[in-house]
């Protein structure tokens, strides 16, 4: 039986805006104290990791948004990804969906 690779699985779900139950699509609605915390469109609000705050302060609003579940962060265990800049940033959610 072949294996499964999970990481190439998560991408591709991913690209397909499905990844870790996140199916809907998302937008950034605003951001607070200079880019560490940013409210989506379904009402959540994330922290991001302190090394990401100089990409999340430059993003512009309304971009599209997608969240995937990272492996590298513990504390950080999502992934925001601008898909109008195409950055992405470490993020931990405050409110809402997880």
């Amino acid at each position: 039986m072949p294996r499964i690779n999970k990481k190439k699985i998560f991408f591709l779900l991913g690209l397909l805006g499905m990844s870790q139950g996140f199916a809907e699509k998302l937008h950034l609605q605003g951001s607070s104290q200079g880019g560490k915390v940013v409210f989506l469109s379904d009402q959540s609000a994330w922290a991001i990791a302190p090394e990401d705050l100089a990409i999340s302060s430059l993003w512009l609003l309304p971009a599209p948004i997608q969240v995937v579940q990272a492996e590298d962060f513990s504390v950080y265990p999502f992934l925001l990804t601008n898909l109008h800049s195409n950055t992405s940033v470490h993020a931990s959610c405050i409110h809402g969906k997880q």
